[in-house]
């Protein structure tokens, strides 16, 4: 059997280290695929896609340190309780934290507070259908993958309480299903760009404790579907945009937090909801 994964940089050099994740993927995949893959393999496009699928979902197991998660590891001593097991025989879609629509794509992964520890692979922006991703609360490191920037039907992404480094990546602002947008509590630094504007279906942000810098875009003003918009616990400066002020009458903004507080205001802000520090 040859599995050929699209954008995957595995090196012949990586594939003779058998503890790289990308070296246990591949192990578990030929000994879970022995009892299954069937002779008629090639040409099939379907049970290909099924096998890429397994691989690009164990590869995540094995990069954020699986055998010592809090729940459904695939260590037995890990409880799991009404759940079926990560890297089980069953189908994948069956595994704890995984969804799957009517077709067997993959739509939700959700993996909050489950000691996730290590960096995402970018092979999980080859899971294409992808909608909503919900990793926080674990301590996943390096910066935020591109790929999974790039996912064309992305509307939820929850990363925040991690240890994410790097700036807010430019490919952000092409995530026009983007909806929810929460990346607060990392080590994110650099400014916010003005192409934020474009993400017109946003109602969620929170960027609140990191290292952000700059000022606020006044193209925020454009996200007239905002409900929620934390920003406190960076160092930005300047004043509030009068156009994200506006969207508590034009749009449907209910909440805005900044750093507006007492005893060093860091940003101007008339309209804020809650200023920090506390009033």
């Amino acid at each position: 059997m040859i599995l050929t994964i699209r954008n995957s940089d595995i090196s012949l050099k990586n594939l003779r280290n058998s503890t790289l994740p990308e070296t246990r993927a591949r192990d578990w995949l030929v000994d879970d695929t022995s009892g299954w893959v069937c002779d008629n393999f090639y040409g099939n496009s379907d049970k290909k896609k099924d096998l890429e699928k397994r691989y690009i979902l164990a590869l995540f197991y094995y990069s954020l340190n699986g055998d010592n998660w809090m729940k459904c590891s695939a260590n037995e001593t890990v409880p799991c309780h009404r759940h079926v097991r990560y890297l089980d025989k069953s189908d994948e879609c069956e595994w704890f934290g995984n969804t799957c629509n009517k077709y067997g794509e993959l739509v939700k992964l959700s993996m909050s507070t489950n000691n996730l520890d290590g960096t995402l692979p970018h092979l999980l922006g080859e899971l294409s259908h992808l909608e909503s991703i919900n990793l926080d609360s674990n301590k996943i490191k390096g910066s935020i993958p591109i790929s999974l920037l790039n996912l064309p039907q992305l509307k939820r992404l929850y990363m925040d309480d991690n240890q994410l480094i790097g700036t807010i990546p430019s490919e952000l602002y092409n995530a026009k299903a983007l909806e929810v947008l929460d990346i607060d509590e990392n080590w994110l630094t650099g400014s916010i760009s003005s192409q934020i504007g474009d993400l017109t279906r946003l109602q969620y942000i929170s960027l609140k404790s990191n290292l952000l810098t700059g000022k606020i875009p006044e193209k925020m003003g454009s996200l007239n579907e905002l409900k929620i918009l934390l920003l406190h616990g960076n160092e930005f400066v300047g004043i509030m945009p009068s156009s994200v002020c506006d969207l508590f009458k034009s749009g449907k903004l209910q909440h805005l937090q900044a750093d507006c507080g007492m005893p060093q205001i860091e940003i101007k802000c008339t309209c804020c909801t809650r200023c920090y520090p506390y009033k």
